[in-house]
């Protein structure tokens, strides 16, 4: 299926119509209807109804509502002379397809410069937002190093996430705010002007997401948007460039587990220095998380396998040895998720 979609005109083989039918309802869920249905276009035509049609009328209109939402705040932001960059979903789907109301989006994620947090901060809480915790936090506090706990609107239909570098450890150890900003594309939506983050920080940022969540369902969406980028609309990413920021962070091996995935999904153009070679219990790790995207998550990785893949195939011995330092100092004085001087709502 992946092949049919990421190389145009491959046949479908012998797969079974059933088997195809309950991937799409998987995709449909772990993604969102109006993913899956753009996504399955080459194989809807062969097979129609993979996506029901009111699904994914549902999900565009919850989107475009959002997307509204976002360029409002977006704009009152920039008229307070406070500059920011969307990640995430709604940076995606402007940069990665054809469409934006395809990639569904949740919260919104601004990054901005950290000596602007506090200005955006008071910006965005005098607009009646407020700091609300986020849900399943662990014991240990908010475990983001470059983000905090959500900013919810007064009438709770928006949250938006702060961030003051693109990513967490390992990834902001070579990317910081400064360099997305001094990197960035612009363009416009709807009558408002956008900065973005350039083409190759968006790919290296879905690769480093979807690695974080150790390619379980919930990196779904993080696979989509690479698909879409480097199969489908032929972004083609600096790679030596990218490789440089990989090694200088740490993180070359996520990188590599995510190459190794998407070339085994059918995307091509992928360098082979950047393609990774594994042997005995990392190669059985990494086909077993590969089997889980071809099949679009069955059974759902327990914790166990997923920690294994993580030791075995993504996190290096500095990343693992960072996260778990933070955890265990975490249980003693929990973190708040709060930029200084900021308080929660009322829960």
């Amino acid at each position: 299926m992946w092949r049919a979609i990421a190389v145009p005109g491959h046949p479908l083989d012998a797969c079974d119509e059933g088997h195809l039918r309950a991937i799409a309802r998987r995709l449909s869920f772990y993604s969102s209807p109006s993913m899956a249905a753009w996504l399955l276009g080459p194989i809807e035509a062969r097979l129609p109804g993979l996506v029901p049609a009111a699904d994914v009328e549902r999900a565009r209109q919850f989107d475009r509502f959002l997307r509204a939402r976002a360029r409002t705040e977006i704009a009152r932001i920039a008229a307070a002379g406070i500059d920011v960059l969307p990640l995430k979903g709604f940076a995606t789907a402007t940069r990665f397809y054809p469409d934006p109301l395809i990639r569904t989006m949740g919260d919104i994620d601004l990054l901005v410069r950290p000596r602007d947090l506090g200005r955006l901060c008071d910006l965005l809480e005098g607009a009646g937002y407020r700091f609300m915790r986020s849900k399943g936090t662990p014991a240990w506090g908010l475990a983001g190093e470059s983000s905090f706990h959500p900013l919810v609107s007064a009438d709770g239909a928006l949250n938006i996430d702060l961030h003051v570098a693109p990513d967490d450890y390992p990834l902001a150890r070579a990317l910081d705010a400064e360099e997305a900003f001094r990197r960035a594309a612009t363009t416009e939506e709807n009558g408002v002007p956008l900065a973005l983050p350039c083409d190759d920080h968006l790919v290296l940022l879905a690769m480093t997401h979807a690695a974080r969540d150790k390619f379980d369902e919930a990196s779904m969406r993080s696979i989509v948007d690479l698909v879409a980028a480097l199969a489908l609309k032929g972004v083609r990413p600096d790679w030596n460039a990218l490789g440089v920021l990989a090694r200088r962070g740490g993180f070359l091996r996520a990188v590599r587990a995510a190459a190794g995935l998407l070339a085994a999904l059918g995307v091509g153009g992928l360098p082979p220095s950047l393609l990774p070679r594994y042997r005995g219990p990392s190669r059985a790790a990494f086909d077993a998380m590969v089997a889980d995207v071809l099949t679009v998550f069955p059974v759902p990785p327990s914790k166990w396998r997923k920690q294994w893949r993580d030791w075995l195939t993504i996190s290096g011995p500095r990343t693992l040895l960072h996260r778990n330092m933070r955890r265990l100092r975490g249980l003693v004085r929990p973190w708040t998720g709060l930029p200084p001087g900021r308080h929660f709502g009322a829960d």
